[in-house]
């Protein structure tokens, strides 16, 4: 059941424990920003109210300025795990303190003037909700890579969703325990949350490489992102500029619908279950449009319609906002006031559900065309350091428009038409300069692989033989580890090739895995190597490998010989009686290695794969080239087949056209080709080219591109027109 919830929220095998651990981080953190918030609103509200309001936004604003260049500048110096680690435990002893405080400070009301607490929790919800998501994300942005981020960035944070509708809900609840007696004690809700947190932070840093790419800075030369640079950029300017009035609109909203509610909930009782029951109802919004709409919008019309869905909505309530205020009234609570208090209500609950569940994940997909060097920086102070901007900007702005005696609470709503209409201007500018910018990372992609002029420079194996020449003998261990699950056939001869490493440990294990992988061919070349050999234990070792492999060499093959081991009912001794059948050489042995490729013990069909490739039996090529789409196998098979050269081309290309064939055999087949190569590949692939599974063209791009194809001129236009389909779907995608 669980496995089927995480595969209803995208993830595929070998993702669930990432899942599991930012689920657990996002349920937290709901419950955490959820009590948080009804209690430090509903504070504000019933002790400073609407005339500190634009005051409050302004700190806020300062305060999370600072707060994100500081995170932002950690980040440039400090180990991200220290970063989001030491965030996490700040924000934990902030928490804890304040609601500490309360237990020494006496609360006020409005008619007793400025109250330093409420103020305080007030203007820090922004900045610490910022920073936590800069956290999130960033670990988000470091454990999947882009491909894993463009699928799962609209369901990552549905344990956060629920966890937050959960909490809201279950507020008017919990006021009603006998510890919970004043909406400060929410505070103490919140700081659980928040030790839960820093729990399952520390263990995702400690399970996972959150550091890599700040090893990768390290060993690349890095491009300045200072905010100048981020300013002079068109890209970045306009994302800066995109966030600052999509900011200033919800900035804006929220005034609005605090002074509202205050005029229509003076109450604190009421006004707690309301907040906690509107909250909780623009986070179900959210959610359903996240999981239902937000996928259909993204797929179907693009990311400039997501981004512009927003400001759309909030236009056509803001004017339902201006219609009845001025035909019913904005400053009295009568019956009348309720038509505008359903207008603004609703622009704030849409407006807050679409930016968290749609324009969000919508515009951090605007970061993906930037370096992996760079992008979590530039994201950090666009979304961190600029978005605070925002709020300090409007927070300026409504004490300006407040100091002006005639300016009244219905004056803010065209204010907030306004920036909607630049809101949905700057999303049509922006997602044209993000289709620009997508276009030159490509190119400059393409131009940094032709500037290499290596052909599979990176493939695994050429990897490998790489490692193998390191001085580092637990490299070279590692390696050959990694050999023996990739090319099993070869490895005897790397093996070899060890026997003059300088190391003793390398040297025992090529010793070892010899005399396991019974490769009496090697017999000769061992003695040579073992009459030079000075350490007294490596000789010993060379010895019982040779009396090993003689023993193996010289014994003799009959029926009963043979069904002593294949037919035993020890799983080693029928690996053993695999790697005998080498040496058959009569066709009536070859049912016994048959009866061995179905044995249903991997090691012991692992055996007789190899041996079958070693073999080169045309009876035995359909046989291995079924065990092509099986994981536990595919390595193995690949191997023989590969050991079998161009001899395979007839039985693989007959096998990728069968009726109901794998795509994982299909894809092997065209990889098989690519590494065997020659005209007779080059030719059994183009024969493929307009093959209507795309997986598969895209991997016989490759292997051509690997087999130094030159296409003629008609060649030409039929690739040019399948890669510029494959890069249409992909746009269509993006």
């Amino acid at each position: 059941m669980l496995k089927t919830f995480l595969r209803f929220l995208g993830a595929v095998d070998g993702e669930d424990r990432q899942m599991w651990f930012l689920l657990g981080v996002g349920a937290f953190m709901g419950f955490f920003l959820a009590s948080y918030q009804v209690g430090t609103e509903s504070l504000f509200i019933q002790t400073l109210g609407e005339q500190y309001l634009a005051e409050s936004f302004f700190v806020t604003g300062a305060l999370g300025i600072l707060s994100s260049a500081i995170y932002v500048y950690l980040q440039e110096r400090i180990r991200f795990s220290r970063l989001v680690i030491g965030n996490a435990a700040v924000i934990t002893l902030f928490v804890c303190g304040l609601r500490l405080a309360f237990e020494f400070v006496e609360l006020g009301d409005k008619e007793s003037g400025f109250s330093l607490l409420p103020f305080l929790l007030f203007v820090m919800m922004g900045p610490m909700t910022s920073t936590l998501l800069l956290g999130f994300w960033g670990l988000f942005g470091r454990i999947f890579d882009t491909r894993q981020t463009k699928r799962l960035i609209g369901s990552i944070d549905t344990g956060q969703l629920v966890a937050t509708i959960v909490a809201f809900f279950s507020i008017p609840l919990l006021i009603e325990l006998p510890f919970i007696d004043d909406t400060y004690d929410l505070i103490f809700l919140s700081s659980l949350a928040m030790i839960f947190i820093l729990w399952l932070t520390v263990l995702i840093c400690k399970n996972y490489n959150v550091d890599l790419i700040d090893s990768l800075k390290k060993d690349q030369k890095v491009e300045n992102t200072g905010y100048l640079g981020i300013f002079k950029n068109d890209y970045t300017r306009l994302l800066s500029i995109f966030i600052i009035c999509s900011m200033g609109a919800a900035i804006f909203v929220e005034y609005s619908f605090l002074a509202t509610i205050e005029i229509y909930h003076p109450e604190e009782d009421k006004l707690n279950r309301f907040l906690s029951f509107f909250n909780g109802t623009v986070i179900i919004m959210s959610f359903i449009i996240q999981t239902f709409i937000n996928d259909i919008i993204l797929n179907r019309f693009g990311l400039k319609v997501a981004l512009m869905t927003m400001p759309i909505i909030l236009i056509i309530f803001m004017i339902g906002g201006l219609i009845s205020g001025h035909f019913f009234g904005y400053e009295i609570l009568n019956e009348d006031f309720l038509f505008f208090f359903m207008f603004i209500i609703s622009g704030k609950a849409f407006t807050a559900s679409l930016r968290d569940a749609l324009e969000s994940p919508a515009f951090k997909l605007f970061f993906l065309p930037f370096n992996l060097t760079v992008r979590f920086n530039i994201q950090n102070k666009v979304e961190g350091v600029i978005g605070q901007l925002a709020t300090f900007l409007a927070g300026a702005l409504q004490i300006l428009i407040a100091s002006l005696v005639f300016i009244k609470l219905i004056h803010f709503i065209y204010l907030i038409i306004a920036i909607a209409i630049g809101v949905i201007y700057l999303s049509a500018k922006l997602y044209n300069q993000y289709q620009i910018k997508l276009k030159e990372t490509l190119i400059y992609q393409r131009d940094l692989l032709a500037d290499k002029g290596k052909i599979n420079e990176f493939s695994p194996l050429r990897v490998l033989n790489n490692e193998l020449k390191s001085e580092n003998e637990i490299r070279v261990l590692n390696a050959l580890r990694l050999y023996e699950k990739l090319d099993l056939i070869r490895l005897p001869l790397v093996l070899l090739d060890q026997l003059s490493s300088s190391s003793v440990k390398v040297k025992s294990y090529a010793y070892s895995k010899l005399s396991e992988i019974k490769a009496f061919e090697t017999l000769e070349i061992i003695k040579q190597e073992s009459i030079k050999e000075q350490n007294e234990s490596l000789l010993i070792l060379a010895r019982k490998t040779i009396a090993v492999l003689e023993e193996f060499q010289t014994y003799e093959l009959t029926d009963e010989s043979i069904r002593r081991y294949t037919r035993s009912t020890r799983q080693q001794d029928r690996v053993y009686g695999a790697r005998l059948l080498v040496k058959l050489t009569e066709d009536k042995h070859l049912p016994y290695l048959a009866e061995l490729l179905r044995d249903i013990i991997p090691e012991v069909r692992t055996a007789a794969l190899i041996t079958a490739g070693k073999l080169q039996r045309p009876e035995m090529f359909a046989v291995i080239l079924d065990h092509l789409h099986i994981p536990s196998y595919s390595n193995t098979a690949m191997s023989a087949l590969m050991y079998l050269g161009d001899r395979i081309f007839h039985a693989a290309d007959a096998a990728f056209f069968k009726t109901g064939q794998h795509t994982a055999t299909m894809v092997r087949v065209v990889q098989l080709f690519g590494i065997i190569g020659g005209k007779q590949a080059k030719e059994l692939l183009w024969k493929k080219i307009e093959f209507p599974n795309k997986q598969v063209v895209s991997e016989l791009l490759k292997s051509l591109n690997a087999l130094g194809f030159e296409s003629k001129d008609f060649q030409s236009a039929r690739i040019k027109l399948i890669i510029e389909n494959l890069l249409g779907d992909i746009a269509w995608n993006i």
